[in-house]
């Protein structure tokens, strides 16, 4: 049996599970955060990444995260987002320590690209 692991995380998936919530103060919505390789598959194999959520400075009225920081735990972790009573649109973010913008890859191919070298016929 062969094991196929993730390549390096490149991405965050921020997945709401409402993407609206009432202006009251107990009204939640969980923020599921999963790391993500340049083939989209879920980055099982890291459980360092530190994800930071900030809020807008002007949305702090309207929603709270539950921690500031979370570590993933096989490439996911989750913040609980709370309402408050004032209604509006919430701005916020999360940033990885380290910097997902360090995780490259290189796209080796043709230079120049000469299209009569592809093999797809309709594509010519």
């Amino acid at each position: 049996m062969t094991d196929i692991h993730p390549d390096i995380a490149i991405k965050i998936d921020l997945q709401l599970s409402s993407a609206r919530m009432e202006a009251a103060p107990d009204a939640q919505s969980v923020l599921q955060a999963i790391l993500k390789d340049r083939y989209d598959n879920e980055v099982f194999t890291d459980n360092t990444t530190a994800l930071t959520s900030e809020v807008h400075e002007r949305s702090r009225a309207i929603i709270s995260f539950d921690a500031p920081q979370k570590t993933v735990s096989r490439g996911k972790t989750q913040f609980r987002i709370s309402g408050t009573d004032i209604p509006g649109i919430a701005y916020f973010k999360v940033s990885s320590n380290p910097s997902l913008s360090q995780n490259t890859f290189t796209l080796v191919g043709q230079i120049p690209f000469e299209s009569t070298d592809l093999t797809i016929p309709s594509f010519k």
